[in-house]
C-alpha cells in the first residue's frame, strides 16, 4: 500500500507542477547530474527534433525540466509540438500529456510500472517556457548517461537563414529513488536555422534528410558554439564531402562531393559536432542527389530521361525552351555539353567538365544510360 500511495503522491505532485520529492527533503545530495539540450540544425517552415539528455545520473527517481527557447529580437520562436521518451527511458517508455489525468494514473499504477514521460505544452506553463517535461523512471531508479526525451518543434517559416535559437533548460527539480533531492546543472543547446541555397525548392518532400544538395553543392550552417568544436561527417560512402569551420566560430560550411558514390542513387550525409549533448542525434542531414535525377526522388531511371527530353521542348513545367523547372533540376540534368557552370552565382560555383547551361535531347540520352548503368557523370 505504501508503494501505491507514494506513486499516487508522485502523480499528484507532477500534475500540480510542484518540484516533486525535491521540495519535501531537507537534505540535498550533491551529485554531478547534468541536464543538457541538444545542438540541432533545422529548416525554416519544417519540423525538427532535439533531445534532452542526462549525464552521470545515479538512481534518479523523479525529475522535472522546463524548456525555454529564445531567439533574436523580432524573430518568431519555434513551437513545441510533442515529446517522446527515448534512450534511458526505454524500453517500454510511455508519454502522457499532463492534462490527461486518467491515463497518467492508469500508467503509474501498472505493474511493473514503465518509464513515464509527462509533458506539458501549455497553456499553464510559467512565463518564458514552451514546454515542461517530468520523468518518472521505474521504481528501481534511473542511472547512466544518455537522452531521456525527444521534442518535436515547428520552426517558423519566417525564420531568416542564420537564425540561432538558444534552448535553455530551466526550473530543474530532481530527486533520487529515496526521495532525496539531487542537485543538477543545465547545459544549454541550440537550434540553428539552415536554408536551401537559391534554386532549391523548399517544398521538396523529404523523409530521410533535412536538405538536398547537388554534387559540389555547398551549405553554410550558423551556430554559436565558438571555435573549440570538432565537426564530423557520417556517411556510408568513402567520400562524404568536406567541412570547413569559419575562423570566427560562428558557422561551418559543408561542400558536397563531386558525385554520389553510386551514380544512380542519392547519398546521405549526416553532419555532427562534438558539442552535441546527444552524439547519436543528427545535427543536419543532407541528401546528395545524383546527376540526371530529374524528379529528385533519389534514383535515376527511364522516367527521368523522358522528363528531361520534354524539358528540352519546353514542356512539363520547364521555365522556357531548353530549361528545367528549377535551378537545382537544371544543375542535376545538364549532363552533356561543354564545361560551363550552369546558373552562375547560384547553387554552386566550382567549374565542372560538362554542362552547357541548357537542357537538350542529348542530356536525356545520357540520363537514360545512367539509369541503365551504361554511363556515369562525371
Amino acid at each position: 500500500m505504501r508503494t501505491r500511495e507514494a506513486i499516487r503522491t508522485a502523480v499528484a505532485l507532477v500534475a500540480a507542477g510542484v518540484t516533486a520529492f525535491a521540495a519535501a527533503s531537507p537534505s540535498r545530495a550533491q551529485g554531478s547530474l547534468v541536464v543538457a539540450g541538444s545542438v540541432v540544425g533545422a529548416v525554416a517552415g519544417r519540423t525538427s527534433q532535439f533531445r534532452v539528455s542526462l549525464r552521470n545520473a545515479v538512481n534518479i527517481g523523479l525529475g522535472g525540466i522546463g524548456i525555454s527557447i529564445s531567439g533574436p529580437p523580432g524573430v518568431d520562436l519555434p513551437t513545441v509540438l510533442s515529446a517522446a521518451p527515448v534512450g534511458l527511458m526505454q524500453p517500454n517508455g510511455v508519454a502522457v500529456n499532463i492534462n490527461d489525468a486518467a491515463t497518467l494514473a492508469s500508467v503509474v499504477l501498472q505493474s511493473p510500472r514503465p518509464p513515464i514521460l509527462v509533458y506539458n505544452l501549455g497553456p499553464s506553463l510559467p512565463a518564458g517556457q514552451q514546454a515542461r517535461i517530468s520523468i518518472i523512471p521505474p521504481p528501481a531508479g534511473l542511472s547512466g548517461s544518455g537522452p531521456v526525451a525527444e521534442l518535436t518543434v515547428q520552426v517558423p517559416a519566417t525564420a531568416p537563414s542564420g537564425t540561432v535559437y538558444t534552448v535553455s533548460l530551466v526550473d530543474l527539480s530532481f530527486a533520487d529513488a529515496n526521495t532525496t533531492a539531487v542537485t543538477a546543472t543545465a547545459a544549454a543547446g541550440m537550434i540553428s536555422v539552415v536554408t536551401p541555397q537559391p534554386g532549391m525548392p523548399s517544398s521538396l518532400a523529404l523523409t530521410d534528410a533535412d536538405l538536398v544538395l547537388p554534387p559540389l553543392g555547398t551549405l553554410s550552417i550558423p551556430h554559436n558554439l565558438g571555435t573549440g568544436v570538432a565537426w564530423s561527417l557520417a556517411s556510408s560512402a568513402s567520400d562524404a564531402g568536406v567541412l570547413t569551420p569559419s575562423p570566427s566560430g560562428t558557422s561551418v560550411t559543408y561542400a558536397a562531393p563531386s558525385a554520389t558514390q553510386d551514380r544512380k542513387y542519392a547519398q546521405l550525409v549526416t553532419i555532427k559536432c562534438s558539442a552535441n549533448a546527444d552524439p547519436d542525434q543528427a545535427f543536419v542531414r543532407v541528401k546528395i542527389l545524383p546527376y540526371a535525377d530529374a524528379d529528385m526522388n533519389g534514383t535515376v531511371n527511364s522516367a527521368d530521361a523522358v522528363r528531361i527530353f520534354r524539358w528540352s521542348l519546353g514542356l512539363d513545367g520547364a521555365r522556357r525552351l531548353r530549361d528545367a523547372p528549377s535551378d537545382l533540376q537544371l544543375i542535376l540534368c545538364d549532363v552533356q555539353g561543354g564545361s560551363q557552370v550552369p546558373v552562375p552565382g547560384q547553387t554552386y560555383t566550382p567549374q565542372r567538365p560538362f554542362g552547357n547551361g541548357q537542357i537538350l535531347s542529348n542530356d536525356a540520352v545520357t540520363a537514360f544510360r545512367i539509369g541503365l548503368r551504361l554511363a556515369q557523370v562525371p
